[in-house]
């Protein structure tokens, strides 16, 4: 049986929140695994949760499923840190570090505009996919336990979406739903 069957009574607990963006994406190298090149992923190759797409993005030139393979973690890292932190900002300082865990492994996950978009939602800003001074202002003014819950109904409403629109990803569902409600806090 799937543990995500038993999320509605399930009970939120207190999350021990990782201050260090290091530790961030060491743990998004362990949620998202090794090597992977499933037929129904439209992702198709990857490693670390890093498509082949986003290697040859990286790396400024085509990439076979071979390079994805050889990955290293150091690069894997270097990729997190520019694509999943730095980029979209989720390193500001203004972002408290409940939700700044979240954004991250939101943005790993399922893009980080699609993260970004998120928050604004959840905070009443235009969804444009992009951060500044106004979803920063309106992040600043919800408390974080309430934006940050509200970003893994985000999540799973959006994993709901996709599995309708998807079936072949209904596999993926367990994983996906664990991983999303492992942030809730009480």
């Amino acid at each position: 049986t799937c543990p995500a069957t038993s999320l509605l009574g399930r009970r939120s607990v207190k999350r021990e929140v990782s201050v260090d963006i290091n530790q961030l994406l060491q743990d998004g190298l362990k949620r998202e695994g090794g090597y992977v090149n499933h037929p129904d992923d439209p992702g198709g190759s990857t490693k670390f949760g890093i498509t082949q797409a986003t290697l040859a993005w990286w790396r400024g030139k085509p990439v076979t499923p071979e390079d994805v393979f050889n990955l290293t973690q150091a690069e894997a890292l270097g990729i997190y840190t520019r694509r999943y932190v730095s980029g979209p900002r989720f390193d500001h300082p203004g972002i408290h570090e409940l939700v700044r865990a979240q954004l991250i492994d939101f943005g790993i996950h399922s893009g980080p505009v699609i993260a970004i978009k998120a928050v604004q939602r959840a905070t009443g800003v235009e969804a444009d996919g992009k951060l500044g001074p106004l979803t920063f202002a309106a992040m600043h003014d919800v408390p974080p336990e309430l934006l940050n819950n509200r970003l893994v109904k985000a999540r799973l409403d959006l994993i709901a979406r996709l599995v309708v629109k998807h079936p072949a990803q209904l596999k993926f569902l367990c994983g996906w739903v664990n991983r999303a409600s492992s942030f809730l806090v009480s």
